[in-house]
């Protein structure tokens, strides 16, 4: 008897059993659906279920820690808000398959990030089609040990006159920095919402920076507008106690950039 799955032929005896040496292949589902599924994981950073569909050598060689990691440093830095995608035609040879597809990441601080023309690769595996993953699969830049980083330079505003030449904002921008203890928090759950909103960050990202600092850690949070911070003063004051105390450890430190 000769079994087809997913194109690949496997002999089995009369009564059903595979022959030793052959493995059995899952229940088909096709490359394109496979990509999808992981795309879509990871729009709502869900790691392990990108993870299950990566393929068996690419779990020896990226254990589910390492994984998640290179995926979390990327989002934290980008301020990741989710992908968008749009798939190509699939090219199957055999037990390979490579498919190509544009993608855009989100981010919270920056304009979506365009990598048009790429392609991911599959292998046919006894779970099916799965994704021969590597770091490239994130950003075709970062091969290997590569981490991205952002290099920061803050731009004054120019002034703004009315017509009759007074000024209605001087040239002056500010950006302030917040500092947080988790322990002095009223309410922790509350304050990364409001974090995250006033910061445009994704509530994971917040989550994972927070789990890295014990309680009584004064930690470094985000930069905000002075502007924008004035706006969430009361709250970020209230909710997660984030104010200028006037002492050597402020959770506040406000910069003025002048031309």
């Amino acid at each position: 008897m000769v079994l087809a799955t997913c194109g690949v032929n496997l002999l089995a005896e009369p009564d059903g059993r595979i022959q030793p040496g052959i493995l059995p292949v899952a229940q088909e589902q096709t490359p394109q659906a496979v990509v999808e599924a992981f795309l879509e994981a990871w729009n709502s950073e869900d790691f392990e279920a990108m993870y299950g569909l990566i393929s068996p050598q690419s779990r020896d060689l990226y254990p589910l820690p390492v994984f998640q990691a290179r995926y979390e440093q990327a989002h934290d830095t980008l301020n990741f808000t989710g992908v968008s995608y749009t798939l190509q035609q699939a090219t199957i040879q055999g037990t390979s398959t490579a498919l190509g597809y544009d993608v855009s990441v989100e981010s919270a601080i920056f304009d979506p990030i365009t990598d048009s023309g790429r392609t991911i690769r599959l292998v046919l595996s006894p779970e099916g089609w799965r994704i021969a993953w590597s770091t490239l699969d994130i950003f075709d830049t970062m091969a290997g040990e590569a981490r991205l980083r952002i290099d920061s330079r803050f731009r004054p505003r120019a002034s703004i006159f009315d017509r009759d030449g007074e000024v209605l904002v001087e040239d002056s921008g500010g950006m302030t920095i917040l500092y947080a203890v988790q322990q002095d928090m009223l309410n922790e759950d509350q304050c990364i919402d409001l974090l995250a909103e006033v910061l445009r960050r994704s509530r994971a990202s917040l989550v994972r920076q927070f789990a890295n600092y014990a309680p009584e850690t004064q930690f470094f949070v985000g930069v905000m507008d002075t502007e924008l911070y004035e706006q969430y003063q009361i709250d970020l004051e209230n909710t997660c106690r984030i104010f200028d105390d006037g002492s050597g450890f402020s959770k506040l430190l406000q910069t003025r950039t002048r031309r």
